[in-house]
């Protein structure tokens, strides 16, 4: 567990230079959220407007507190826990494989990731799909994104 939390430490630091564009040593709540992502973690806007909240930040990211690297750390410490589990993502793709043969339909899950619960950019479904393989008809084997998302 130590060593995780190490690594994870380590690419927050490396995360929190990439969004801190302005070099003030200060990012945003939306960055912020864009670091923990990068991180392995999957905050949700409402746990992040909560974030925002405690720490006096706006939840919309104009204006408000803004977060150094130390506070950072230590919302990433705290939040550590808000990872999905291997068996938690193939539960979630089961529940779209109709032949339970272990294949998704790519526009199906295009469609659930970009319009229901919190949708995702075209953009970040875009680059998860760059890393699967596709059948020829639009199938992919969802394993594969289970190893890709939680490795």
């Amino acid at each position: 567990m130590a060593q995780r939390m190490e690594k994870m430490m380590t690419e927050l630091r490396e995360a929190y230079l990439i969004q801190d564009k302005d070099d003030d040593h200060k990012i945003n709540i939306s960055e912020l959220g864009s670091v923990m992502r990068s991180i392995g973690l999957s905050p949700t806007q409402a746990q992040l407007a909560s974030i925002a909240q405690e720490y006096g930040a706006s939840a919309n990211s104009k204006g408000g507190k803004l977060f150094d690297i130390e506070e950072c750390k230590r919302i990433v410490q705290k939040n550590a826990g808000l990872t999905e589990t291997p068996e938690s993502l193939r539960d979630c793709f089961r529940i779209f494989d109709k032949d339970g043969n272990g294949y998704n339909n790519a526009s199906e899950i295009r469609h659930v990731l970009t319009t229901l619960g919190e949708p995702l950019r075209d953009e970040e479904v875009d680059e998860l799909t760059r890393e699967i393989e596709l059948t020829v008809d639009g199938q992919f084997n969802y394993e594969e994104v289970v190893q890709l998302l939680t490795q």
